[in-house]
């Protein structure tokens, strides 16, 4: 069970000086300050990300990386954080044309079965030319049942740089730049949805003996996760 620290915000911790032999803790100089809230934050953000002891020893502090990403900061150096990311495999990108038609987009990702038109999905526009996303899948447990409560969670996954529920221009986008990838599970895209039948259906790249570009009833309503589910999940890559 993970451990809370609860700190008063209105004072500063001091960091003693410390013994890294005997304590086998990282040695701190005893002039620099952090704010209580500063540290409740970090650990927080540790425990959300599913960091454990090990892991933090092992992979953060023995090879060394989280020193050099301490050093970039106190040296002021810019990090280019998507470059990070896809440096450490925690994403990909993938560029959506947005000169061609939603048809042009079905054709070229060679799918096998398809459900999707311009008749139920419509690109939303809000890109011209050629624009680079960066993307990542998201898992959820079974309980977490409504689709706005999945484009809740995805949109507050990270404030400070926020991904958004994918579109059927995105989806479109990925299985044709990662065709593999929907072998291994559904891959949903949240960010666009159609009205059959009474239902709210979204986009889905699926695999049963092939590829196939499906809509499934999903978006309203409660709905467990079946086995081997994804979400996409889209923001604009920034060039520095």
């Amino acid at each position: 069970m993970a451990k809370h620290v609860v700190c008063q915000p209105d004072s500063a911790i001091t960091l003693p000086e410390r013994d890294s032999v005997h304590t086998g803790e990282i040695h701190m100089n005893n002039k620099i300050k952090y704010s209580p809230g500063l540290i409740a934050k970090l650990l927080k953000l540790l425990e959300q990300k599913g960091v454990t002891d090990e892991n933090l020893q092992e992979i953060g502090i023995k090879s060394g990386l989280l020193s050099d990403v301490a050093e970039a900061i106190a040296a002021g150096r810019p990090i280019n954080r998507e470059k990070v990311r896809r440096a450490l495999g925690l994403s990909k990108t993938f560029c959506v044309d947005y000169g061609r038609s939603l048809t042009e987009m079905i054709k070229v990702g060679q799918y096998d079965r398809i459900e999707i038109s311009e008749d139920n999905f419509k690109i939303s526009g809000e890109g011209r030319g050629v624009v680079e996303f960066e993307s990542t899948l998201f898992e959820f447990k079974c309980h977490t049942g409504f689709s706005d409560e999945k484009c809740r969670l995805i949109m507050e996954d990270d404030p400070d740089n926020p991904w958004m529920p994918a579109e059927i221009e995105h989806i479109l986008a990925y299985g044709e730049m990662f065709p593999d990838e929907q072998k291994k599970y559904d891959i949903y895209g949240l960010g666009s949805s159609c009205i059959v039948n009474c239902n709210r259906d979204a986009p889905v790249l699926s695999y049963f003996f092939s590829r196939n570009l499906i809509r499934r009833f999903w978006y309203h309503g409660y709905v467990g996760c079946p086995r081997g589910v994804r979400f996409l999940a889209v923001r604009k890559v920034i060039s520095n």
